[in-house]
């Protein structure tokens, strides 16, 4: 597209230049379009290409996500499992400790 020199960027966005030479371009909107249906042809393909191969790439990465997600909960059950284990032995720790003093001890002055 040509356009004079003293047209202003905002009248090129709008599109009240006209054209000052004859070639044929298409219109904003039938860019549009193609680029659209350009989109869902590759969006059909890929999904083809996906189906041919037994399961579909949001399947795939679905399964993926639920995987990591499974492994990252049982990790963080055996970490509670072990803190769990950790407090029981402490405590069992004092309670030898308090049975070597003779007891527990009342820090009460009279």
């Amino acid at each position: 597209m040509n356009f004079s020199t003293t047209s202003s960027i905002s009248q090129i966005n709008s599109g009240s230049i006209s054209r000052s030479s004859g070639t044929s371009t298409p219109s904003k909107k039938i860019a549009t379009k193609s680029i659209i249906n350009i989109k869902k042809i590759l969006f059909e393909g890929a999904k083809e290409y996906f189906k041919k191969f037994g399961i579909g790439i949001l399947e795939k990465l679905k399964i993926k996500t639920d995987l990591e997600n499974n492994n990252k909960n049982k990790k963080e059950k055996e970490k509670g499992k072990e803190n769990k284990i950790e407090k029981e032995k402490e405590k069992e720790k004092e309670k030898e400790k308090e049975k070597k003093r003779g007891g527990k001890t009342n820090n009460c002055k009279i």
